[in-house]
């Protein structure tokens, strides 16, 4: 198994354990990770990129952009790359992307903002995750 792969289950697992041992803020990092993960995995079989190929072709489309509106990584590979990968596809499912940015949003909240995160907001985060995830293996 690719460890992409590997490391996406292992962040469900550990989002699981934190919730169980009451670290919500953290379960909620694991939960988006396990996503992106996917993803990362995803975009690397579809496309044959590994992270470096993303990172410069996101350098490229970021040349083009005025300096206030570039975007990361992360914003990258979900907006442009899951984007053109569900219309080459025809995927039906609208709202992949726009989860994958709520769950996005919701880590960078538990991580960087000063504010408790509940149980219940770190357990949306898993299911949500998990519902992402199911929907990226579909599309494998």
């Amino acid at each position: 198994m690719p460890e992409l792969l590997k490391k996406s289950e292992e962040n469900i697992y550990s989002a699981n354990l934190l919730i169980d041992n009451e670290r919500y803020s953290s379960s909620v990092h694991c939960s988006y990770y396990a996503c992106y993960q996917r993803l990362m995995n995803l975009i690397s079989v579809e496309y044959g990129y590994d992270y470096e190929d993303i990172n410069k072709e996101m350098r490229e489309y970021n040349k083009a952009l005025h300096p206030t509106k570039k975007i990361g990584s992360h914003d990258f590979l979900i907006k442009n790359k899951l984007n053109d990968l569900v219309r080459r596809e025809k995927i039906d499912d609208h709202r992949l992307v726009n989860d994958l940015m709520i769950l996005k949003t919701f880590r960078h909240k538990s991580d960087y903002k000063n504010v408790e995160i509940s149980q219940e907001e770190s357990r949306k985060a898993l299911e949500l995750s998990k519902e992402v995830i199911e929907r990226l293996i579909k599309i494998s």
